[in-house]
Order: structure tokens, then sequence, then C-alpha cells
């Protein structure tokens, strides 16, 4: 917590600051979707509902974004881990939610075969990475 808060001895960062650097980290499905256009073959249609469902879901996001910094923030002048873990599960929950719901959503909009060429990335947002043996060559605790 303490890295997202304090950024290598910089003054505490704003609250608009720690969320503009949360909503960075997370990503809006509908507009990863819409990225990929070309190779999805999304039509006119489909590319205006998806940037429809973008702007709700940002809309959304932010308003749980917004509580999430607030909690940092405090927790920048006033450290308490077990106060901030209460006070953020249920966010985080919030997040996962309506990323899952607009993940439902896009599904929602695009064809069976469309969905299919989504990437794993983009439809499984909350998997862990998928190493290969290749990537844990040299690496502490990996599988040499």
């Amino acid at each position: 917590m303490q890295q997202v808060v304090r950024s290598h001895g910089t003054a505490t960062p704003t609250v608009a600051e720690l969320r503009d650097r949360l909503a960075r980290g997370i990503a809006n499905p509908y507009r990863a979707i819409a990225r990929d256009s070309t190779h999805l073959a999304l039509s006119p249609t489909q590319m205006t509902a998806l940037a429809a469902g973008a702007a709700a879901l940002d809309a959304n996001r932010d308003t749980v974004l917004d509580a999430v910094a607030q909690v940092l923030a405090d927790q920048a002048a006033h450290p308490d881990p077990t106060a901030a873990a209460a006070q953020l599960a249920p966010r985080t929950a919030a997040l996962r939610a309506l990323t899952s719901a607009a993940l439902a959503g896009a599904q929602h909009l695009l064809s069976p075969d469309q969905w299919a060429r989504v990437s794993e990335s983009i439809k499984a947002p909350f998997a862990p990475p998928k190493w290969t043996r290749d990537q844990w060559k040299g690496e502490p605790g990996g599988n040499d």
C-alpha cells in the first residue's frame, strides 16, 4: 500500500492523483475490445455500443476509485493496515463486480465468433498470468 501512496520519497499524492494512478491500472474491457476492432471485424453499431459501455463503466468505476483513493490518502497520514483492509475490501469487490458486469455486457454485444477471438487477458482480467518455463529461467524461485 505504501508503494501506491508514496512514490520514491516525493510528497504524498492528492486524492485525485491517486485515483488517476489507480484508474490507469484497471483496464476497461469495452475499450480494450474496441482497440481490437479490425481483428474482431466490429460493426459501426458495435463500436458505438462499446463506446457507450466504456463511458458508463468509467463513470461507475470513478465513483469507487474516488473512495479507494480517499482511503489510501487517509492511510498516508495515519497508517492502519487493518482498518485499510476493512475499508478497501468492499470497494475492491465493487470494482471486480463492475468489471465482470462489463465483460458480460461486452460479450452480449459480440457474436460468438467475435467473442472467441477476444484475448484471454481481456476475458479473464483477474486470472493470474500464465508463465512459460523460459520466462522463469534465472528468476529467484523459478523452475530451473
